[in-house]
């Protein structure tokens, strides 16, 4: 094998390395930005929540509606959900967490990543749920995986093969001098 082919296939494969770390690395560093990025928009909307919140307003969710301890809200397409329900009168109240479960909505079952926040209100214990659906940061995260490698072995291609003309271009040039 030529000395210029062997350069351009250990360039080609030190480039292939850092395609296949980008390619894992990339989507997890987005995932994790998008994951905080939600976080962020559910504080806000408990926020909201617990700003506007009166008796009236507990009254309408929870009485109002079907005369059950809890009320739920879905968007039309089950991307999100407010969920109100009473605790127990012993259950001890937590912080504000986050957790990822599934979730059947409407007879859907869907990712969710879910604030779930326990409070009082007028001596009655109450669990705020706040849900944002994931399915669509999973299809991200896999565009942006399929889009990563196809860009970078459209550079891998383009650059061994400028490689290999640079080689033979130094090496002509060097022995003819």
């Amino acid at each position: 094998m030529k000395i210029k082919h062997q350069l351009a296939i250990f360039n080609a494969l030190t480039r292939l390395l850092v395609i296949l770390a980008l390619w894992f690395v990339v989507p997890v560093l987005i995932e994790k930005v998008v994951y905080k990025h939600i976080n962020k928009s559910l504080l806000e909307k408990k926020e909201k929540f617990i700003c506007n919140l009166g008796k009236e307003e507990i009254n309408d969710f929870i009485v109002g509606k079907d005369s059950s301890d809890t009320y739920s809200s879905f968007s039309t397409l089950h991307s999100e959900f407010l969920q109100l329900s009473r605790l127990p009168k012993k259950k001890r109240l937590e912080k504000t967490i986050f957790i990822n479960e599934p979730r059947i909505i409407e007879g859907e079952q869907n990712d969710y990543m879910i604030l779930q926040y326990d409070f009082k209100y007028e001596k009655t214990a109450y669990r705020l749920e706040i849900g944002s659906s994931l399915s669509e940061i999973k299809e991200l995260t896999f565009a942006i995986r399929v889009f990563i490698l196809i860009v970078l072995l459209i550079i891998l291609v383009l650059t061994f093969l400028m490689d290999t003309f640079y080689i033979e271009y130094l090496l002509t040039n060097r022995f003819i001098k």
